[in-house]
C-alpha cells in the first residue's frame, strides 16, 4: 500500500495528464533533485546527470497523454531515470549488454522495495561489511544519504561540513563499493538500484 507521500505524488498524475503545469512544477521540484543525484552517484558528472534529470521530467510532460492511472508514478520516473542512467553508463564504458537485461526482468522486484531487500538479503550484508570497512567518517555520510534519506546540504549542516566534502565521501563510498563488487555485475546491478531506492523522496 502507499505511504502518505506516495499518494501525493500519485495524486500529481491525474492533473499531469490533464495538462497541469503546475502540478508538473510540484512534481518536479518533489523529485528533480534525487533523479539528479541518483544519476550522479554513479555517472560522477554534474553535467551528464542534470542532463538525465531534465530528460526524465521533459519525458514525463512530453507523455503525459500515455500515463496509465492503474500505475505508480513513482516507478514510471525511476525506469525512466534507470534506463538513462543505464543508457549513458553503457555508452561511457561500455557496459555488458546482462546487465541492462537484468534489470528488465526483475524490474517488479527493484519497484517493490520491502520484497526486494529480503530477497536479496546477503548481498546487502556483503555491502553492510564493505562499508563497515570505510572510514568512519565516509560510512557517516553515505549512511545519512542512503540509510536515512538526508539530502546532501542537510548532511553538511549536520556534520558541519561543506556540501563538497559530503560529494566527496558520497562519492568516493560508491566507487569502493562499485570497485570491490566488479566482478559480479549481478552485485553492480543490485547496487545501482539500491542507491536509488534508498533515497528518501519526499
Amino acid at each position: 500500500m502507499l505511504s502518505g507521500n506516495h499518494q501525493d505524488i500519485e495524486a500529481f498524475k491525474v492533473k499531469i495528464k490533464a495538462g497541469c503545469l503546475l502540478s508538473f512544477n510540484l512534481l518536479f521540484r518533489k523529485l528533480s533533485h534525487k533523479v539528479f543525484q541518483f544519476s550522479y552517484s554513479f555517472l560522477h558528472c554534474r553535467e551528464e546527470a542534470e542532463e538525465i534529470m531534465q530528460d526524465v521530467f521533459l519525458k514525463v510532460w512530453e507523455s503525459k497523454h500515455l500515463l496509465n492511472e492503474s500505475k505508480s508514478l513513482y516507478s514510471y520516473i525511476y525506469v525512466i531515470a534507470k534506463n538513462a542512467t543505464l543508457d549513458k553508463i553503457r555508452k561511457n564504458k561500455s557496459q555488458s549488454l546482462h546487465l541492462h537485461r537484468y534489470f528488465d526482468l526483475h524490474e517488479d522486484q527493484f519497484i517493490a522495495l520491502p520484497e526486494f531487500q529480503q530477497e536479496l538479503s546477503d548481498t546487502t550484508l556483503v555491502i553492510q561489511k564493505i562499508l563497515s570497512d570505510m572510514p568512519a567518517a565516509r560510512k557517516r555520510v553515505f549512511e545519512l544519504s542512503r540509510y536515512q534519506g538526508m539530502s546532501n546540504s542537510s548532511i553538511a549542516e549536520y556534520l558541519s561540513i561543506s556540501v563538497k566534502t559530503v560529494e566527496k565521501q558520497i562519492s568516493k563510498a560508491l566507487q569502493e563499493l562499485k570497485e570491490k563488487l566488479k566482478n559480479n555485475e549481478i552485485e553492480v546491478c543490485i547496487l545501482l538500484t539500491i542507491s536509488f531506492l534508498s533515497y528518501s523522496f519526499f
